[in-house]
Formats: structure tokens, sequence, C-alpha cells
């Protein structure tokens, strides 16, 4: 009897420890070391595609700011103030990352003529924040961002908002689970339910039966609801997005090989807003839909814009 407890709680004790190991990768992870913004090095992007966004910064005013969260922490953002037109896009950028990365698509925009905001979201760059919550805490971040927008140039501009991975989860978690109020939404390979997709990416690097990850993951669960309180539960976007009624384009690539490309057409077909599309590339990997099909996406984005006479 004694050997047989024994047993259960070296079970028990590998299976929390694990648990453990796991919630701390998900709300801890390694973070891209951060850097001068013309230091920064655009991945996949070709040398002459980099210079041109490179020479486009040392030629445009960069105004940094802080953003008040309604967590007690500051929000570090790049405002790009770049006409006088009543348009601004907010720019989302993916999980360790930070603003600097989404350089490339503010300097699409700004071709395009309009204004951006580009944030460090929580726990990233140089905001503040003690941890990463995948649009838990994040949603009303954002919330925090668009009020300073209005409060600064008025309540009737208008407002997209265009993520990337956790930057599309991000804006709709916000658009579904705060306020849908921006004239439109692009979300690149989004993950429409938070805690599966953990589930999928632990499952990738354990490469254990699916039993045993469902023990881990309920002992990460639990660790990060008690270490870094918020429940990955409740980050389920496709559970919510029937409440969305304005303009969203979902964008990914089939050979995505880190958020399954599934969870787009989930969101897609389960997404309430009259006005949505998606646009399919064949190659890109996660993230990579832009730097490796650039015209087709910048046409794709100005297409969208259009319909919906932004």
């Amino acid at each position: 009897m004694g050997y047989f407890l024994l047993v259960i709680a070296l079970i028990f004790l590998t299976f929390a420890t694990l648990g453990l190991m796991t919630s701390f990768g998900i709300a801890h992870k390694k973070l891209k070391l951060d850097c001068d913004i013309l230091e920064y090095s655009f991945p996949w992007h070709e040398p002459e595609y980099e210079k041109k966004v490179k020479d486009w910064i040392k030629n445009i005013p960069l105004n940094y700011i802080k953003i008040n969260s309604p967590y007690f922490y500051k929000l570090n953002a790049l405002e790009i103030k770049n006409s006088d037109l009543d348009k601004w896009i907010i720019l989302l950028h993916g999980v360790t990352l930070n603003h600097k990365a989404m350089l490339d698509f503010s300097y699409m925009y700004c071709r395009m003529g309009y204004n951006q905001i580009i944030w460090d979201s929580r726990s990233h760059g140089r905001s503040e924040g003690k941890n990463i919550s995948y649009g838990y805490y994040e949603k009303y971040d954002l919330k925090a961002v668009v009020d300073y927008l209005r409060e600064k140039y008025g309540k009737n501009i208008n407002i997209g908002m265009h993520g990337v991975s956790m930057g599309s989860g991000i804006l709709l978690s916000y658009a579904c689970g705060v306020r849908d109020d921006c004239n439109f939404y692009i979300a690149d390979c989004s993950y429409s339910n938070f805690k599966q997709q953990a589930f999928d990416v632990v499952k990738r690097k354990l490469k254990m039966p699916d039993f045993i990850i469902t023990a881990v993951m309920f002992f990460a669960q639990l660790l990060i609801r008690l270490i870094f309180g918020y429940d990955i539960k409740r980050i389920d976007i496709s559970g919510r997005i029937h409440r969305m009624e304005n303009p969203v384009l979902f964008m990914n690539c089939r050979d995505d090989d880190y958020i399954n490309p599934d969870m787009t057409n989930e969101l897609f077909d389960k997404c309430g807003s009259k006005v949505k599309e998606v646009i399919w590339f064949d190659e890109g990997g996660h993230g990579g839909a832009f730097p490796k099909n650039r015209d087709d996406y910048i046409t794709g984005v100005k297409e969208f814009l259009s319909k919906i006479e932004f």
C-alpha cells in the first residue's frame, strides 16, 4: 500500500512539475532583446526592401508615448502622424516581439496615407506588466490605446486594427469581448481558442500521448490562475466572435506550422460580421504571410479597405 501511494505521489509530483514549467513557459516567455530601431532586422525580407523601410524610418518623426493601462502600468507606443486624415491604424505584434516587428506594416500603411500607433503589448518591449496573457488583460490595454486616440484626435476619428499572431488574438478579443467600435479589423494567423493552442504547442514540445498532455495542462491552467491571475480557458475567441459586427479580414498561410490554419477557418465561419473575408497564401509559415507574399498581401489589404470605403 505504501509503495502504491509513493508511485501515485511521484506521478502527481511529475505532472505538477511539468505543469509549473509549462505555466511559466506560457506566461513568461523569453522575449526578443530590444535594440535601436535602425538596427532591427526584419525577418524574411530581402535587403533591398529592408533598406527602403529603414530609409523611410530615418525621414519620419517618431513620437514615443506612454499610455496608462487600466492595470496601473505604462504601455509604450510609437505614434506616427503621417497625414491630416482622421484615419488611424493600430498595429499589434506577436508574442516575444515588440513594436519594431510591425514597422514594415507601418510602412505599407504610411504609403496609403494613414496614421498609425504601434504598441509594445503588456510585458513586451518597453511596456510594463509582469506577464503575458494573450488577450485576457491586453484587450483592456487596447481599449486604453483606442481611448487615447479618441481623446487626443476626436471621438469621431476612424480607427482600424491590424495584428499578427498574438496581436490578432488580442484585437479579436477586444472586438468581441470589450467593444466593437473600430471601422475594421485585420487578423493575420490568429488562434481561435488559446487553451487549445497551448495544448497543441505543449504536445509538439513534449511529444507525449494526449492523456499526459491533458494532465500537464490541467496543472498548468490551475497554476496560471493561481500565480498569474488569469484563466486560459476564458481566452476563447471562437465562442464570442459571433458578437462582432464590423468588417473583418482574416489572413493566413496554408503551411502555418505553429497555429493550426483550421483555427482561421473556424473564426471566419463563426464571425458575425456582415462584411468578412479570408485571404489564404500557399506559403509563409507562421506570421510570414506579408514578407513571403508582399505584393499580394498589400493588394489584398487595399482591396479590402476599398470595399469597406475606409
